[in-house]
């Protein structure tokens, strides 16, 4: 989940969490989100910093480290779905202002 420390990216982060859900939330500042990870066990909620190439690169990787896989993935600034549930890792993208490009 990209942009998740206000408004819809907030909003489907704690949705996720309160039906259940394993949630990966991106955002600039994590410890905004703090109040969360303090309420949702580590396998459930992983807040990571998300501003920068390189911090795009590492949060696909630490996702798949810790989860093996992305089953859906949510760009709250761009307000688009992606289902990434049959893509292989080797095919993951990320997707900006109209333009695809490959990690």
């Amino acid at each position: 989940m990209t942009s998740a420390s206000t408004g819809f990216g907030r909003f489907l982060t704690e949705l996720g969490l309160s039906k259940g859900d394993t949630v990966v939330a991106t955002l600039r500042k994590p410890e905004v989100l703090s109040e969360l990870s303090d309420k949702h066990l580590p396998d459930r909620l992983l807040l990571l910093k998300l501003g920068t190439r390189s911090e795009i690169t590492a949060a696909f990787a630490e996702t798949y480290r810790r989860f093996a896989r992305i089953d859906a993935g949510r760009d709250c600034q761009c307000l688009t779905v992606r289902d990434l549930a049959c893509l292989p890792r080797s095919r993951a993208q990320h997707n900006r202002r109209g333009g695809t490009q490959d990690l």
